[in-house]
């Protein structure tokens, strides 16, 4: 007669339970977090994506889009937020393309699992070796940028601090995170 191995408590492992249990483990770190979490990257927000049209951007994110800031006269660039959903992020748009996601909520994360409020250290430590450092254009010494990008280079994750906490951060094409003013 052939035996099973069991557990401390005498009983066989159940093969479907451990096989859900590796599923839900191998769902969590292919999204970055909890299910359904969406963590910005260097490229997308959920569904959400970088060189997306205006309308595929309405298509993803399942909401009309308003301008952010109507009276903005900067030619081919505007700040757009979804009616519905999606608190804390805004995307900027250059020639109607998705050309950086810009994140103002707390509880938002990136793929790494850096927010607004951690510390820029724990910033560095996550990005370890890749993160490039420059005086913030309006709150230096005290601010700064901590800037990661691709390794093909076109595309960046940009965080700006003040005081060695993050406040922001936004991700996007190398040329739109360098905007320090939105569109300028």
């Amino acid at each position: 007669m052939r035996t099973f191995p069991t557990t401390s408590l005498g009983v066989m492992p159940n093969i479907f339970a451990l096989l859900a249990m590796s599923l839900v483990t191998v769902s969590f770190c292919a999204s970055g977090g909890a299910l359904g979490e969406k963590r910005l990257g260097f490229t997308s927000y959920g569904s959400a994506h970088i060189g997306m049209s205006r309308a595929a951007l309405e298509t993803a994110v399942g909401s009309k889009l308003r301008n952010e800031y109507p009276d903005s006269d900067t030619e081919g660039c505007e700040y757009v937020v979804p009616q519905k959903g999606y608190k804390g992020v805004s995307f900027m748009l250059i020639d109607q393309r998705v050309a950086r996601i810009d994140i103002s909520d707390p509880k938002i994360k990136t793929l790494s699992g850096a927010h607004i409020g951690a510390s820029e250290i724990s910033v560095k430590a996550l990005y370890r070796g890749r993160i490039q450092i420059t005086p913030h254009a309006y709150s230096s010494p005290d601010g700064s940028y901590l800037t990661l990008l691709s390794q093909d280079g076109r595309y960046g994750l940009r965080f700006e601090t003040l005081e060695g906490k993050i406040i922001g951060f936004y991700a996007g094409t190398v040329e739109a995170i360098q905007f320090i003013e939105g569109c300028l």
